[in-house]
């Protein structure tokens, strides 16, 4: 109890938005049984039973996870996990930070949106896999950036001042750790660059980061390439995903696509948009059976996944500005101070708190029948105090701001040249727009693609801050 007292006058802050976070998680656990369910769950869960076998349209290592929970307690213990694995996240960060000598309350202060934001608490509560592939960045972030100290043989002397840890095991675990990422949501494939980049970039002899980018390929592709050989025996595609490669790029391109004067081959005309790209409903064409994606009979010795592909990139070519303006228009709208449908138009109700249960999957007392859990309901009570609570959000300008904090102190500006925090800093930005850019480049916008900046944007904009302003304790 004494230890418990110390930390609570120690930590006050941190403390008191870490009992705000438990309690939220343990409201939404009571208002809504098991968990949440989206188009995707159901995917997802149809392969974490029967014979081992990778998806098609999305890799399912996630689904291996869940195979362990359903075991246990059905669906119930999925959301369990997850919101627990929220607050080890938030308590992580904290660590991290004061371990760079922020200050306590600032350090606290970039934990709230992971503790408190509602997307961050609604998602951990959905049978999706962004929560995991969210823990798996941030802890490979922070295992990769964690802070070594350099303490003096004589221990009435200050402690030297902080600086960066470079080992050839961080970088093999934080490598690890991305290429399950990879694994468990194919977007974050990028992010085995920025590990690769910065450990090329850090301050060790050339030798040893030579070296450390090897085990970084060589950890990182383990997990990526078992998963690949995996399809490949059981599928006959030695990939991530099969027959869908190419249809999330024609998705891609149909925000933008022309109507006329595109030069395609006759096999490929009839995939080309009627409507114009304000008037197209993207979800539609990417999932309804009338799309032309679906309806198209592919010549013999050809794929209608190979065909959408080819017409995708034919488009990128012939209209180059408008897919780079596509992509940068998604990325800043992660930072936009609203938090609407998105340039996608897709509705972002799914991941609010709703006064009842969103009744996004048909039959979903089917599947908890199938795969265990309690059974569907809501505490109404409970609900419409969390749909209340859901009209706040962390503003996108805000998250803009911090990444722009981050960048300064990679710049050197203030007092962040000479407080060896930089290269840090410059990690944590990387993943960060390395984990908003890829669904930017392959997919589109989803409000669900923006949880990354929610844990990574407030830690290097502290740490960036700390960094200029050199009030980091030592």
């Amino acid at each position: 109890m004494a230890w418990l007292r110390r930390i609570w006058r120690s930590h006050l802050v941190f403390a008191v938005l870490l009992l705000a976070g438990v309690l939220l998680r343990l409201a939404t656990t009571f208002a809504y049984r098991p968990a949440l369910m989206f188009p995707d769950s159901a995917y997802y869960l149809s392969f974490a039973q029967g014979r081992w076998i990778p998806g098609t349209a999305r890799t399912t290592a996630y689904s291996v996870l869940l195979r362990g929970l359903l075991i246990l307690q059905g669906i119930n213990l999925v959301a369990v996990v997850q919101h627990l694995l929220g607050l080890a996240m938030a308590v992580a960060i904290y660590v991290f930070l004061l371990r760079w000598g922020c200050a306590r309350g600032w350090a606290a202060l970039a934990t709230l949106p992971v503790l408190l934001d509602p997307l961050q608490v609604v998602l951990e509560h959905y049978v999706l896999t962004e929560v995991t592939a969210e823990v798996l960045v941030v802890a490979a972030v922070l295992i990769l950036g964690w802070p070594s100290s350099d303490r003096p043989s004589d221990p009435t002397e200050p402690r030297a001042g902080v600086r960066l840890s470079s080992s050839l095991w961080g970088a093999a675990i934080a490598s690890l750790l991305l290429g399950l990422s990879a694994v468990t949501r194919s977007g974050d494939l990028l992010l085995g660059f920025v590990v690769v980049g910065f450990v090329l970039v850090s301050r060790a002899g050339w030798r040893r980061r030579v070296a450390q980018a090897l085990i970084a390929v060589v950890a990182f592709a383990a997990p990526v390439v078992a998963y690949a050989t995996w399809m490949d025996n059981t599928r006959g595609s030695f990939g991530l995903t099969y027959g869908y490669s190419g249809h999330f790029l024609y998705g891609r391109v149909m925000a933008f696509a022309g109507t006329t004067g595109l030069d395609l081959p006759l096999a490929e005309r009839s995939l080309g948009p009627l409507l114009e790209p304000g008037q197209r409903n993207l979800s539609q064409l990417m999932w309804s059976p009338s799309s032309p994606s679906w309806t198209i009979t592919p010549a013999q010795g050809m794929t209608v996944d190979q065909l959408d592909g080819d017409f995708a990139r034919r488009v990128i070519t012939q209209q180059p500005l408008d897919y780079l303006r596509t992509v940068a228009g998604d990325f800043l709208y992660n930072f936009a101070p609203t938090r609407g449908l998105g340039p996608e138009r897709f509705p972002n109700w799914y991941f609010t708190f709703r006064p009842g249960y969103p009744a996004g999957v048909a039959g979903t007392q089917k599947l908890v029948d199938k795969y265990g859990g309690t059974d569907v309901g809501i505490n109404s009570v409970l609900t419409r105090s969390l749909h209340a609570y859901g009209t706040w959000w962390t503003p996108g300008t805000l998250l803009g701001v911090l990444l722009l904090a981050g960048l300064a102190a990679v710049a050197g500006v203030g007092r962040a040249r000479g407080s060896g925090m930089r290269l840090a800093c410059l990690l944590i930005c990387a993943a960060l727009i390395g984990a908003l850019a890829a669904p930017a480049l392959l997919a589109g916008f989803s409000v669900r693609y923006l949880l990354p900046a929610v844990a990574l944007a407030p830690l290097v904009g502290v740490l960036g801050l700390t960094a200029i302003t050199g009030k980091g304790r030592r």
